[in-house]
C-alpha cells in the first residue's frame, strides 16, 4: 500500500497541476475552452505550466520538506523557501515574496505590519499539508504548522486556518468521518495559544511589537472566523475562490466532501479564479482521507520550475519518495 504521506502529496500536486490551466480564468471562459468536464491535464496556463506541471503551491510544499530534510527545522524551511524564491519561480505571491526577502524568521511578520495588518491570502494554507506529510503530529503539529505558516503569513486568520487544515489531515487519516475530524481539528485549533507559540519561535520578536499586539488584539475573531467558515463549507457552501485565505479553507472543504478524487477536485478547477490552490488544498484533504487518484494523471505529473534540490524536467513518481524520506530522517 502507498504510504498515505507520499499518497497526500501526489494527490496535492496533481489536483494543483490540473488546476494551472484554469487559474485567473473565470468559470465560463473555462468552460467555453474546455467543456464542462476537467479530467486531465491542460494547456493554457497563464504562466506557461505545461499540461501535469504543478505550480507554486505544490512547489513550495516540496521545498518545505526539502528544508525539512536539510535539518534545523524551521530555520531550514526558511532557507529552503528563500532558494525557491531566489530561482525566479514565476508565480509568487505579493507577501511571501515580501516576507522572504527579509530572510529572517520574523519576516511574515513584518510583511503583515507592511500591509497595516490587512492581508490575509492563502500563501500558507496552499504548503502546509507539507508539516503534516513530514510526520509531526499532535500539538507539535499544531505549533509547527502555526510557525511554518507565519514565516510568511502571519496574520492569524491564516494562521488558524493552517493549524485546523493540518489537524484536519491527521483526524481524517485515522479514518474519523468528514464532519467529526472537522471537529476534533477546531477544537485542536482551539487548543493552541498561537500567540505564545510564534513569540516563542522568534516570529514575533523587538522589531515586530506592533505585529504581536495585533495578532493578540484579532486572535479570538479570527477563531471564530476559520470556525464559521469550517462549518459553512461542511455544509456545502462556499464564497468564492479568490484566494483569501478563508474563502480557499471554506470551499476546500465544500469540494472535498465528494466520494471520488475527480469529484472533489473538479469543481475546484472549473470554478476559476484562484483554483489551482484550492484544488491544491482539495487534493491534500482527499489525500488524507486515502481517495485513489485517477492512475493516469501521475506518470505525467512535474513540478514546474527548477531549484536547488528540484529540477524542473523530474517525474513526481521518481522522486518524491526520497523527498518525503529526507523529511522524515530529519536531524
Amino acid at each position: 500500500m502507498t504510504d498515505p504521506h507520499l499518497h497526500t502529496l501526489f494527490s496535492l500536486t496533481a489536483a494543483d497541476a490540473l488546476g494551472a490551466a484554469t487559474e485567473f480564468k473565470t468559470p465560463e471562459a473555462i468552460r467555453a475552452r474546455y467543456g464542462k468536464t476537467f479530467g486531465d491535464y491542460q494547456p493554457g496556463s497563464v504562466f506557461g505550466f505545461a499540461p501535469g506541471e504543478a505550480t507554486d503551491d505544490s512547489q513550495m510544499t516540496v521545498a518545505t520538506l526539502l528544508g525539512y530534510g536539510q535539518g534545523g527545522e524551521l530555520e531550514g524551511v526558511l532557507t529552503a523557501l528563500r532558494d525557491w524564491l531566489a530561482t525566479g519561480p514565476p508565480d509568487v505571491g505579493g507577501l511571501t515574496r515580501a516576507a522572504l526577502g527579509y530572510g529572517t524568521l520574523d519576516g511574515g511578520a513584518r510583511a503583515w505590519a507592511g500591509s497595516g495588518f490587512q492581508s490575509a491570502g492563502n500563501g500558507g494554507l496552499m504548503r502546509i499539508a507539507a508539516v503534516w506529510i513530514a510526520g509531526f503530529r499532535g500539538e507539535v503539529l499544531a505549533r509547527e504548522s502555526a510557525t511554518i505558516t507565519a514565516l510568511t503569513h502571519a496574520d492569524p486568520r491564516c494562521v488558524y486556518a493552517s493549524v485546523f487544515l493540518t489537524a484536519f489531515l491527521e483526524a481524517l487519516h485515522v479514518g474519523q468521518s468528514y464532519r467529526e475530524a472537522a471537529e476534533t481539528a477546531l477544537r485542536r485549533m482551539d487548543g493552541l495559544d498561537a500567540r505564545r507559540t510564534l513569540l516563542d519561535a522568534g516570529v514575533f520578536g523587538l522589531t515586530t511589537r506592533t505585529a504581536h499586539d495585533a495578532f493578540q488584539k484579532q486572535d479570538r475573531e479570527a477563531r471564530a472566523q476559520v470556525r464559521a467558515r469550517v462549518r459553512s463549507g461542511l455544509d456545502g457552501r462556499l464564497t468564492s475562490q479568490n484566494g483569501y485565505v478563508l474563502d480557499t479553507l471554506e470551499a476546500a472543504i465544500a469540494h472535498a466532501r465528494a466520494d471520488s478524487w475527480l469529484a472533489c477536485v473538479e469543481p475546484a478547477v472549473l470554478g476559476g479564479d484562484d483554483s489551482d490552490t484550492v484544488a491544491c488544498v482539495v487534493g491534500a484533504i482527499a489525500g488524507a482521507r486515502g481517495v485513489e487518484i485517477p492512475a493516469h494523471l501521475l506518470p505525467p505529473l512535474r513540478l514546474g520550475h527548477t531549484w536547488p534540490g528540484w529540477e524542473r524536467g523530474w517525474a513526481c513518481t521518481e522522486h518524491f519518495p526520497a523527498v518525503l524520506k529526507g523529511a522524515h530522517d530529519r536531524g
